[in-house]
């Protein structure tokens, strides 16, 4: 797939998890560190969650993230199966912006797999991590828990997610 179709398919799995939400409170970046799993009902007070869309197993949410690493964070969306902590998608503006949360990605999991240009992918046992920049600058970053799509049984909020030094990446 060329650069722009994986643009393209970033864009709509973006648009899937909930589209944008005009609300602009302000927040750390704490979300790297929630596992997956993590109940809904701890994390919705947190990231001032409201409920976007949902269908028979997920339920999207918009949240309060507006900066990860250091960069500003346009949008990020926050996934649930049942009521455990299954995926994130973010947006960010800005090719300066953007590249900042890309150096944070590469600090803390390492190179990646680079699909293409402005493209990886981080792949674990236990984590999907997607990375795209589009010709604006503009980027999209999606990660989800593998555990949790593939099956319907939410896995146990003790177990851990994608980790510096903890997974091993492919």
């Amino acid at each position: 797939m060329n650069r722009e179709g994986v643009a393209r398919l970033m864009l709509a799995a973006f648009l899937f998890l909930g589209g944008m939400s005009g609300g602009r409170a302000q927040s750390g970046d704490g979300l790297l560190g929630v596992p997956w799993g993590t109940p809904l009902e701890g994390m919705s007070e947190r990231f001032a969650l409201v409920r976007t869309d949902s269908d028979s197993v997920s339920a999207r949410y918009s949240s309060n993230i507006r900066h990860i690493g250091g960069a500003e964070v346009e949008e990020c969306m926050l996934e649930f199966r049942g009521e455990a902590f299954a995926g994130a998608a973010l947006l960010t503006r800005g090719s300066d912006n953007t590249r900042r949360l890309l150096k944070l990605l590469f600090r803390l999991f390492g190179k990646g797999k680079e699909e293409s240009r402005g493209a990886y992918q981080w792949l674990s046992e236990t984590t999907h991590l997607f990375y795209d920049e589009d010709s604006d600058g503009d980027g999209y970053v999606y990660w989800y828990s593998r555990r949790l799509f593939a099956s319907d049984v939410p896995e146990e909020s003790t177990a851990r997610r994608l980790r510096p030094h903890r997974e091993k990446f492919r």
